[in-house]
């Protein structure tokens, strides 16, 4: 199926959104990640937020978030004003990135829910199996996954600039595509 490229209009739209996105994303994401490390450096006896599981996993998300405004939308953002696609090599690298951000998020907010319903079972008080150290290691795992599965397909050379969305992604053939 031929799709047409999206309208002047549109992309312009689209991209200052994008713009808004990335910048309120950034900074909000930037503060976050900027307080926390901050605790974690600072004395136990002066800190004011407690390191727990989900201190980890709030610093995963603000990390992960950090990196898609800071790494992933300037690219978006320059398909959208240059109305000109990267390099295949460049776009490849965005388009794994930006897939990859997706695979941590959604993975660490399915580790965020684990947890909690671990604490609802177990009762809030204690850490059991989510300690800070575990969880840590969890999101470090998380990471590791996520850009081992992207992997594959930037080897096979399946990232590729996407006409339709002006967004580089993973190129689906007719042989890999499934029926929903």
């Amino acid at each position: 199926i031929d799709v047409a490229s999206p309208s002047s209009w549109a992309l312009s739209v689209g991209a200052w959104v994008t713009v808004g996105v990335a910048l309120v994303g950034g900074t909000a994401n930037l503060v976050a990640v900027a307080t926390l490390t901050h605790q974690m450096v600072c004395r136990p006896s002066r800190r004011v937020i407690k390191w727990t599981a989900e201190t980890v996993l709030i610093l995963q998300l603000a990390v992960n978030d950090l990196l898609y405004c800071g790494g992933s939308l300037p690219f978006v953002i320059h398909h959208y004003f240059t109305r000109v696609p990267t390099t295949d090599a460049l776009c490849a690298f965005a388009g794994c990135l930006r897939i990859t951000n997706a695979c941590v998020e959604f993975n660490t907010l399915g580790l965020v829910a684990l947890q909690r319903c671990y604490q609802i079972h177990t009762g809030r008080g204690r850490s059991g199996f989510f300690t800070v150290a575990r969880t840590a290691y969890l999101c470090g795992g998380v990471w590791l996954l996520s850009t081992l599965l992207q992997m594959p397909l930037l080897i096979k050379g399946r990232f590729h600039f996407h006409q339709p969305t002006y967004k580089c992604d993973f190129h689906v053939t007719d042989n890999m595509r499934t029926i929903i």
